[in-house]
């Protein structure tokens, strides 16, 4: 499982390297990577992990990337609040709302069609949200790349 999960970082900071080389990319792609592991095994997401990727999103603000978060904070709190999803998830994503703005929902939107190819068909069991949107983020950073 080690092995696993030192491949998948060394290949997306690769990628992350040749393709689109930013500090901001390669420090929230770590992170995200260790939230990711951290809400698979445990369905838990750390506030210090939340904290540097809401750090980063210091160094890249504008006003689009604000409007983004408040946009997407309001639904995920109503979900957070009536039990569906953790306050962990809706922190990641309002503060990579603050990072990459409206590229969070596209984002969203692929980790939504992975989680339904995955085929989770119990509802009541718990879906470890973080752990799949990296698969969305990770994605939906090849395929912009791939349109430039």
């Amino acid at each position: 499982m080690c092995l696993a999960w030192g491949t998948l970082v060394f290949l997306s900071d690769l990628f992350f390297i040749l393709f689109s080389f930013s500090f901001q990319n390669i420090i929230i792609n770590n992170t995200l990577l260790l939230i990711a592991f951290s809400d698979k095994k445990n369905y838990s997401i750390p506030i210090t992990l939340n904290g540097i990727i809401l750090i980063t999103s210091f160094f890249y603000f504008n006003e689009i990337n604000i409007y983004s978060a408040v946009f997407i904070a309001v639904p995920l709190i109503i979900t957070a609040l009536k039990g569906k999803m953790g306050f962990g998830d809706v922190l990641l994503m309002i503060f990579f709302a603050l990072n990459y703005g409206t590229e969070v929902f596209y984002s969203v939107i692929l980790t939504v069609i992975i989680i339904y190819l995955s085929s989770y068909k119990k509802k009541d069991e718990k879906i470890p949200f973080a752990f799949y949107f990296y698969f969305g983020f990770f994605f939906e950073k090849i395929i912009s790349e791939v349109i430039k």
